[in-house]
């Protein structure tokens, strides 16, 4: 039996139940993150080109005489590379500290770890985005505006849909609209979207269903910039449409976390690292292989 005295330094966790709370919430939170491909065998350290498995694109199926043999084909690897990073994030308590807050304190900051990790994700993924541009690894283009009257609306997804994913956008697998919130106020001012609520997407800032779309606002992964429209200088919000497989990111199988403790100041440390590395499929095959669209619009919520 342990016999003595319990001190905040006693309910403080060890670091494998603490690296348990971090990934719990890492799991959980984010928004491009919640519906990216994963894959968590991720070998290197930061700094280092790694390649995603991607296997190329295959050629047409041929027609074979009776008897005959059709010809093999050989799959290839389209080497779709990316840089490792490593984010780090630091937490310290003071015993005192602990004794005042409690231990609701220590819990709710090592859940928060697991948060800041997953928002790491998606900003790499919107700068990645961003970065790469109009096509492979990037996006394509489904609207913009041409007057400071096209903020987001039906028909602005209707003419993005069509122009982005052509005939095939109707046939995809569940696509993914990824709005700032003054579009999403447009948009839910427009009388002729009908939103429905199937809850089968569970992410934050999950609005509801529009043609067959999972609805999410999120400011953060929709960029906004400042450029001419049918000459005003006005606002923009870049809304992406996603399909399941557009997004991918790779981690270490573990999330690390470690636990320091100083006697003499009486403070307890807990440092989570990760190595990750984002990738964006967008057209990586062919250049009618469309995962990404952009949906660009002004807002009528904006004045400048």
């Amino acid at each position: 039996m342990a016999t003595g005295v319990t001190s905040a330094s006693d309910l403080l966790y060890d670091p494998e139940v603490a690296r348990a709370i971090v990934w719990e919430e890492f799991e959980k939170a984010g928004i491009f993150k919640a519906r990216a491909v994963e894959f968590r065998d991720l070998v290197g350290q930061a700094g280092d080109t790694i390649t995603f498995p991607y296997v190329g694109r295959l050629t047409v199926a041929e027609d074979v005489s009776e008897g005959g043999t059709p010809t093999k084909e050989k799959l290839t690897n389209n080497k779709l590379t990316a840089t490792v990073s490593k984010a780090m994030k630091e937490i310290a308590f003071y015993d005192e500290a602990v004794n005042k807050g409690g231990q609701p304190f220590v819990d709710d900051g090592i859940s928060q770890m697991g948060r800041v990790f997953a928002e790491k994700i998606d900003a790499a993924f919107k700068a990645a985005i961003v970065a790469a541009g109009e096509g492979s690894g990037g996006y394509k283009t489904g609207f913009a505006p041409t007057t400071t009257d096209d903020v987001m609306s039906l028909e602005a997804l209707l003419r993005a849909l069509a122009v982005g994913f052509g005939d095939k956008w109707a046939r995809l697998p569940k696509l993914t609209l990824y709005v700032h919130s003054y579009q999403f106020a447009d948009l839910a001012l427009d009388p002729k979207a009908k939103f429905t609520q199937q809850a089968n997407f569970q992410a934050e800032g999950f609005r509801g269903n529009l043609l067959g779309m999972d609805v999410v606002v999120s400011d953060d992964v929709v960029p906004t910039s400042s450029v001419d429209v049918g000459g005003t200088t006005t606002t923009v919000y870049d809304a992406w449409i996603a399909m399941p497989t557009a997004l991918a990111y790779i981690v270490k199988q573990d999330l690390k976390i470690e636990k320091d403790r100083d006697i003499e100041t009486q403070e307890t440390d807990y440092v989570g690292s990760l190595f990750y590395a984002v990738k964006c499929f967008n057209q990586v095959r062919y250049s009618g292989d469309v995962r990404l669209v952009k949906v660009r619009t002004v807002s009528s919520l904006t004045t400048t």
